[in-house]
């Protein structure tokens, strides 16, 4: 178990530094700069499910697009995908179909409906 933490701890900060590096190419992104959007995808914590389905969209949507996904690897599920995509923290997230309906329905725990822009539900 540590190894394969340690091999996907590692990949995290290549990926990062891949990240950092970042091209600025002509005509791309909506900055006066040209540079590439980036959109944050809202998982979970490294080692769960959740994560590694939004790694894969990262990479699909880094690999077939103009954007450049990455994936937000934080404790919390569906709730606070939800509160990041509202506060701006994030673009897309993963949550479970009831809480994604409750909160466009703005039912407990979200007093008014809300925006949920869900990869899909688990």
């Amino acid at each position: 178990m540590k190894k394969v933490l340690l091999i996907t701890l590692v990949l995290i900060l290549t990926a990062g530094m891949v990240f950092a590096g970042g091209s600025k190419e002509k005509g791309e992104g909506d900055g006066a700069d040209g540079g590439k959007q980036f959109i944050v995808i809202k998982s979970s914590s490294i080692g769960g499910s959740w994560y590694a389905c939004g790694a894969a969209f990262a990479k699909l949507i880094s690999d077939n697009t103009k954007y450049v996904a990455m994936n937000s690897a934080s404790p919390g599920l569906t709730n606070e995908s939800i509160k990041a995509m509202m506060d701006g923290k994030a673009q897309l997230g993963l949550a479970d179909a009831e809480a994604a309906y409750a909160a466009l329905k703005g039912k407990d725990p979200w007093t008014a409906p809300v925006a949920v822009n869900n990869l899909f539900t688990i």
